[in-house]
């Protein structure tokens, strides 16, 4: 018995949106229970015409075509309500699940968070089911997470792959004949090493042209990534030998706090430039974000692992910065990342340039606006794009608390100033000694609301971080010391980066100072 995920695709730029004016409470909650609202009491729009059979909206509930209704109905009425809409002329139907299993065991491994004293399922890395209760459901959701998904089994993923609907991705959660460990998840954002997602072509997908592929053996459809354990390497002395014995002295607050605010001091501003998106016009060779590229006669459009086209990211003018050191003063560099649910991001290798690309020219005349190829005319959808990049003069920037650089100078001060009690970084590892467990995330956390965050778009400098930076576990990343661009989630303009992140680029300063962009490390993180 397998058990699979149902998400709209990352590709599936069908997004539904709570209706302009629509006050927040007007939305219901899909926690399992039945709805009392009627179609036209939901407040939804979309945003441009429905393409494919699955819409972008809510986890926890599904928003189909009439197609797919039809398709399914037969198989969701027992488990569902099924509540038709009226998205500006187009019929869709919301399905609103309403069986929830209580079928997770104590062998499952979970992520829970406690608050006020309630204890949540954040999220679960690996899914261990009870068959008998499963067995007969095709449709229902799990307690402890019903906001936080819907599940079904074959019989869905059959019918949605034999009738060709477009737009599902199907996450395999639970296969009974599987061996224990093989399917597990490593992030919050539902994305495992087995997957089938409708409607598409490539080497990462199950083809709908062969259903029959379905019912074989289990195998990878995309090759896994090293787990967590495979991939961290020793970063500190806290990495190295048993785990330090519990600490029952006083604590240290103060210590903490001096340390880390001289840690932060002992490392240089370095220059960078802000950039501001703009509605205005850009020319063919202007920095721009999303639209369409500027390319030279004989480049080809990158492709991803699968041979799919790339989604055009950014546009950067060399000559548009303020002078910045190593940058240089002109030529044209295009970003594009994958359109699927991590961007092209692969934990496993941030710097190989498979799921992202970056193009350089130097000698940009000649490069005239080119249209992206069919499978990717409609980019990451984002807003109603291209904008404008518009930078101002340099400005200092300063490294954030989770900086590969600020955490080994404070590991190197604290563990000179108190050789009893060593670390290998200060967030976790110096919260040993604090009385509060969270001591220095929130202190990172506070600074950073007061700072305001960084500009929306960002050259140059030190990075900041939604939540940690890779460099501090995997010293293979070390080198990637510059700041190449950095891009905000920006909700005014739709540009959505998972729940409110930042894209980064980062290169070798002396790879930037030899005009060589071919080794480039590519991280995202939200949250």
């Amino acid at each position: 018995m397998r058990v699979w995920r149902i998400d709209a695709s990352k590709s599936n730029k069908d997004l539904l949106l709570r209706s302009e004016g629509a006050p927040y409470g007007s939305m219901p909650e899909f926690d399992g229970n039945r709805l009392e609202k009627c179609g036209n009491d939901i407040p939804l729009e979309r945003r441009r015409k429905l393409r494919n059979d699955l819409y972008t909206y809510d986890p926890a509930a599904l928003i189909v075509s009439d197609k797919a209704h039809s398709v399914l109905a037969g198989c969701i009425e027992e488990s569902a309500q099924c509540i038709k809409l009226d998205l500006d002329g187009q019929v869709a139907w919301l399905v609103n699940v309403t069986t929830v299993i209580d079928c997770l065991t104590s062998e499952s491994d979970i992520v829970a968070d406690s608050d006020r004293g309630f204890t949540w399922i954040r999220y679960v890395r690996q899914y261990e089911l009870d068959e008998t209760l499963v067995s007969g459901a095709s449709l229902f959701k799990i307690k402890g997470i019903e906001t936080k998904g819907c599940f079904c089994t074959d019989l869905i993923v059959s019918r949605v792959i034999e009738a060709g609907l477009k737009g599902f991705y199907f996450s395999l959660v639970f296969d009974s004949s599987a061996p224990r460990g093989l399917i597990k998840f490593e992030r919050i954002v539902p994305i495992g090493d087995f997957y089938i997602e409708s409607g598409k072509r490539g080497k990462a997908c199950l083809p709908r042209e062969n259903p029959e592929a379905f019912g074989q053996e289990l195998v990878p459809l995309r090759k896994p990534t090293a787990s967590a354990a495979e991939r961290i390497e020793p970063s500190g002395p806290s990495a190295e030998g048993p785990e330090p014995a519990p600490y029952d002295g006083p604590a240290l607050d103060d210590d903490i706090r001096a340390v880390r605010e001289e840690a932060l001091a002992s490392l240089p501003g370095l220059p960078a430039a802000a950039g501001e998106l703009s509605d205005g016009p850009c020319g063919a060779l202007g920095s721009r974000v999303c639209g369409s590229p500027a390319m030279l006669p004989g480049e080809e459009w990158p492709e991803g692992p699968g041979g799919e086209p790339l989604c055009f990211l950014a546009q950067l003018d060399m000559a548009d910065l303020p002078p910045l050191p190593g940058f240089p003063e002109k030529g044209l560099l295009r970003l594009f990342v994958g359109e699927g649910p991590e961007f092209g991001l692969d934990p496993s290798d941030m710097a190989a340039q498979a799921g992202f690309r970056a193009l350089w020219a130097p000698d940009p005349e000649g490069a005239a606006l080119r249209a992206a190829p069919e499978e990717a005319e409609d980019g990451l959808g984002w807003g109603d794009g291209p904008w404008a990049m518009r930078f101002a003069g340099p400005f200092e920037s300063r490294p954030d608390d989770v900086d590969f650089r600020v955490e080994g100078a404070f590991a190197k001060l604290w563990n000179a100033a108190h050789p009893g009690l060593p670390v290998g970084r200060m967030h976790d590892d110096a919260d040993r000694y604090a009385s509060d467990p969270g001591l220095t995330w929130n202190l990172s956390s506070r600074e950073g609301a007061s700072a305001g965050g960084p500009p929306a778009v960002q050259v140059g400098g030190y990075p900041v971080f939604c939540q940690d930076d890779w460099r501090n576990w995997e010293e293979r990343y070390r080198p990637y010391d510059t700041l190449l661009f950095q891009l905000s989630c920006d909700w005014d303009r739709w540009i959505a980066i998972g729940d409110g992140g930042r894209m980064c680029f980062l290169i070798p300063s002396e790879k930037l100072a030899a005009g060589d962009f071919s080794d480039i490390m590519y991280w995202w993180d939200c949250g």
